[in-house]
């Protein structure tokens, strides 16, 4: 299929065909995938499916479904704005500094563990990531991803810039069950949506497995050596006895060994996040994953200390060679992480963005 053009998408936006523009951006970006906005296309096109999916199952009015629809659309607009803005393409001018690299803040522990579990080869891998909302479970799924494509090495080898971003898929917060069907439908419902495959389109989604998806997903590339797949657990949907059920299922049943005839490896990550002060689930869920066979776990994430921030400084410092740049910096850094900072240490979820303005400040000197 060829790749659409954003004027082939723009054309579709404009004769009220939503779902096909997004569609088609998707397909764009799997033509595009070094494009510095591939992500925030593909976040929006999930935001879509979620809308969708609401829409359908009677969550959303038609009037909240159109005022979304409307928001969505404008954001998308935006997006080709910059894609036309930028379309010599990445390769011929790639940033040095780009906001991923935000991601290699600490998580040395994380990291370090998830090596020793990781298989290169294994067709089918599950993992858990947990620990409080704040530290922002998403980010260090994406950083393995990105890390195991050579990507956050890159400011050392200009070559490695050509390599593909990494294929993720973040699967949104499912909602919760009253049984076990009932959780296990809610799962594949947003797990269909995020693969580009409307729910109601594919029923029974309890008689599918993973590789019907794998044959009708247009978000997946054949030709893709690894998948990395995020899905969300959050604590309103957590429950000690049915989500290691669902798990389990998931891992035995859905998936099973069956990659529909592929080479490609797919990695998922259970994303298990609780509130801040939510002990009791805390507990629960240290407890199951104590117990737990089919998914590996990573160590709980943990906060960031100054001399974390001060170390991605450090690392960084060729794209800020003069010392008084690099300290002014972070200076401004920790002044305005100074009201999210708790007994000296601070939140992924409230660094990642300040890190992310200085590359973008840097990026435009």
């Amino acid at each position: 299929m060829p790749v659409p053009t954003p004027g082939d998408i723009r054309n579709l936006v404009a004769s009220g065909k939503l779902d096909k523009a997004v569609e088609a951006f998707c397909l764009w970006v799997d033509g595009n995938p070094n494009h510095k906005l591939a992500n925030d296309i593909l976040l929006l096109s999930g935001a879509y499916h979620k809308l969708l999916l609401d829409f359908h199952r009677g969550t959303k009015t038609q009037e909240i479904f159109n005022t979304e629809s409307a928001k969505i659309g404008e954001s998308l607009l935006f997006f080709l704005k910059e894609c036309e803005a930028t379309a010599d393409s990445q390769d011929d001018n790639p940033p040095v500094f780009r906001n991923y690299h935000a991601l290699s803040i600490d998580r040395s522990e994380q990291t370090k563990s998830f090596n020793a579990l990781f298989k290169p080869d294994k067709p089918f891998q599950f993992f858990f990531i947990y620990g409080e909302e704040l530290h922002a479970h998403q980010s260090m799924f994406e950083r393995i991803a990105y890390e195991k494509e050579g990507k956050l090495l890159d400011h050392l080898n200009v070559g490695l810039h050509k390599r593909e971003n990494p294929q993720t898929i973040v699967v949104p917060p499912f909602r919760k069950g009253i049984d076990l069907d009932d959780y296990k439908k809610g799962m594949l419902t947003y797990f269909f949506g995020a693969m580009g495959l409307p729910p109601n389109e594919h029923e029974p989604i309890l008689e599918k497995n993973f590789a019907y998806v794998l044959e009708q997903t247009p978000r997946i590339n054949a030709a893709a050596d690894h998948v990395w797949i995020f899905l969300n657990i959050e604590e309103e949907v957590w429950h000690p006895v049915i989500i290691p059920e669902v798990a389990r299922w998931f891992i035995l049943e859905f998936c099973g060994d069956d990659t529909g005839g592929r080479t490609t490896n797919f990695s998922f990550f259970f994303g298990v996040i609780y509130e801040e002060g939510s002990q009791k689930v805390r507990d629960e869920v240290r407890e199951v994953l104590a117990k737990s066979e089919l998914v590996k776990a990573i160590p709980e994430l943990n906060m960031l200390e100054r001399t974390d921030i001060e170390e991605w400084f450090g690392l960084y410092k060729q794209f800020m060679p003069r010392a008084r740049q690099r300290k002014e910096l972070l200076k401004k850094c920790l002044e305005n992480l100074k009201e999210y900072e708790e007994n000296g240490s601070y939140y992924m979820d409230d660094v990642k963005p300040e890190l992310e303005d200085i590359i973008e400040d840097i990026n435009e000197e």
